[in-house]
């Protein structure tokens, strides 16, 4: 055995195509990381067809064995997922690049040469027989440096409970409301700037900064306090939208937003704002395109639509744009309520408050232990009211939480 053939990583076998398409069910493939399953062109298609029925060599295939006949494809889910396809008679030759005589064929119209170059064509494949979860992601993500996988798809391969929770949120229904292109994993990219912003303040959301974050949180989950806190601006701009906007004509505009009205609903009395939020954002957006539009208007509008435009992910640029929106949000609502600075009680007016009802559930009027109780709001925090032993009352955790779960 040459000191070649030792260096070799094992098993390494070859699969025929025929053997591909036969035993699909065999094969399976990971959302969960992978890349979505039409970013090829169809030249990338046509060339790949093109290389396998003129001998050529093509990129090996990684398989994770997960069982009897249960493999899931690591790397390689473009190609074989193209092999199906004109396996299927669903990819029509082209000339330009197969040559004139195979212009318009599918696999039917072949030869027989043809296809038994195709069905017999080897695909070299590296079975990862001991692999779990995290060392197939860590492959996965190796195996692409040398391909253009985009932003999202590679926070989408890194490891970690933190790209689950991007995961979730990138399905929240909010995403169906903007009006810009959201191909390729693109709703898992701006929930990871949300939950980088929530956890950060306005910061640098360059993809650099995004993965540096991802992996010094990668044990961030769906009950952190930076998630529970996004969700909740998510939540709150998925009621301000109804339906599809399209001022939310690209994500600039909708990290511009979500500053917004994650910056007031840590600020101010926000129930009940929605239309009024809604209205500001559709009219702010006037001002600012109709100013870049025609060269006229303040010069901050000016310079939030050259901003806005150049859509830059650095601090400053953020900053100068949530500044901007800000304050013609202020002057717009001017009877915003601020919230009272001081979220909880402390353990003197806790104390003082428990006292004063004689440790009795002002709901369901029981008599609680120091231990089951809970200092509440009579008038709901989230509507203006005060942390002050006045407004304070005792509840015990079952009440509280159903008056939580209560719209004031």
């Amino acid at each position: 055995m040459t000191t070649m053939e030792m260096a070799l990583p094992t098993p390494w076998i070859a699969l025929p195509i025929s053997t591909i398409c036969a035993q699909r069910e065999w094969f399976s493939i990971n959302r969960e990381y992978q890349r979505e399953p039409d970013i090829w062109s169809r030249d990338d298609e046509l060339y790949l067809i093109d290389s396998i029925l003129k001998g050529y060599d093509i990129p090996k295939l990684y398989l994770r064995k997960l069982g009897d006949k249960r493999y899931e494809i690591a790397d390689g889910q473009q190609r074989i997922l193209t092999i199906w396809k004109f396996r299927d008679n669903e990819l029509t030759l082209r000339g330009r690049v197969s040559g004139d005589e195979l212009e318009g064929l599918k696999y039917n119209d072949l030869t027989e040469d043809l296809v038994l170059q195709f069905d017999n064509f080897p695909l070299h494949c590296m079975i990862l027989g001991d692999y779990d979860d995290e060392k197939v992601r860590e492959l996965f993500s190796r195996l692409q440096r040398g391909k253009p996988l985009n932003p999202a798809e590679k926070l989408n391969a890194l490891p970690g409970s933190i790209v689950p929770l991007m995961r979730k949120l990138g399905k929240h229904s909010l995403f169906n409301k903007v009006s810009f292109h959201l191909g390729r994993y693109k709703t898992y990219q701006l929930s990871a700037i949300f939950l980088l912003l929530e956890s950060k303040g306005i910061s640098d959301i360059s993809p650099a900064n995004l993965y540096a974050f991802f992996r010094k949180n990668k044990n961030m989950n769906n009950s952190s306090s930076v998630a529970v806190r996004t969700r909740k601006v998510l939540n709150y701009l998925d009621r301000i939208f109804s339906n599809k906007t399209p001022e939310l004509s690209k994500n600039a505009w909708l990290v511009n937003v979500y500053l917004l009205v994650s910056d007031c609903l840590q600020k101010y009395v926000m129930r009940g704002m929605e239309q009024s939020v809604n209205d500001f954002c559709i009219s702010f957006w006037k001002d600012i395109e109709k100013a870049g539009r025609t060269g006229k208007g303040a010069s901050e509008l000016l310079r939030f639509y050259d901003a806005n435009k150049a859509g830059t992910t650095s601090k400053k640029n953020i900053q100068n744009r949530f500044a901007l929106m800000k304050m013609n949000f202020i002057n717009y609502e001017k009877g915003l309520e601020l919230l009272d600075p001081n979220r909880s009680f402390d353990r003197y007016e806790k104390t003082v408050i428990y006292r004063r009802d004689e440790g009795m559930c002002q709901d369901c009027d029981r008599k609680i232990s120091w231990e089951e109780y809970e200092a509440d709001h009579v008038r709901a925090y989230s509507l203006g009211g005060k942390t002050t032993i006045e407004n304070g009352q005792v509840l015990c955790s079952s009440c509280n939480k159903k008056k939580g779960a209560r719209p004031a």
